[in-house]
């Protein structure tokens, strides 16, 4: 969210105005009018800090929407994450970035099935 839309952006809208307008273009993504309320104040890697189980993140160096550093951050939040980091990979994989990510995946589900 902070890469797409700046915090004194969000502060700047005021409450009765998200109430009344029912959702808003925040980059690509459709937003509801809850959602700038809900996560203004949030500190997503405070959130992510209690979840004790495996965790798989996958990034590409490319992400022009999602910073790297924050997916560097939330694995070293989790307990027990593994980060992938995908050469060339934008926020949207290509099918070849799909497929090393794909494989990424089947590997962690593998080692992590119950």
């Amino acid at each position: 969210m902070a890469a797409l839309c700046p915090r004194w952006w969000l502060r700047s809208i005021p409450v009765w105005w998200i109430g009344w307008y029912c959702s808003f273009l925040c980059g690509p993504m459709k937003l509801g009018r809850c959602y700038p309320a809900d996560v203004i104040d949030m500190d997503p890697i405070g959130e992510i800090k209690a979840y004790p189980g495996p965790v798989l993140i996958i990034h590409g160096t490319r992400d022009g929407i999602v910073k790297l550093e924050y997916s560097q951050q939330a694995q070293q939040a989790y307990p027990n994450a593994r980060l992938h980091i995908i050469e060339g990979g934008a926020h949207g994989f290509s099918k070849k970035h799909d497929a090393i990510a794909m494989a990424h995946l089947r590997r962690f589900a593998g080692r992590n099935e119950k």
